[in-house]
């Protein structure tokens, strides 16, 4: 299973919000998990910290960010995930 699948069935199944980030925030790993992979962010990597308006707040890496985010748009626009 891709990361992108697992994206989606998260999504699906309301383990990640389908909803975009209200702020963004970009900086150095801390070793938080990855919510999208579930794989630590190290310090080699971007850590991607994404708030929402409910207050949760999620971590992601560059890579699973950019395709949870496409996912998100693609239900904003009535596509089916």
């Amino acid at each position: 299973m891709t990361v992108d699948d697992t994206i989606r069935r998260k999504i699906a199944a309301r383990l990640l919000p389908g909803e975009r980030c209200q702020v963004l925030w970009a900086g150095p790993g801390t070793g938080r998990l990855c919510v999208a992979c579930d794989l630590p962010i190290g310090a080699d990597a971007t850590e991607y910290e994404c708030d929402h308006a409910d207050g949760t707040v999620i971590d992601f890496h560059y890579g699973c960010y950019v395709l949870w985010e496409a996912a998100c748009r693609e239900l904003e626009s009535g596509s089916v995930i």
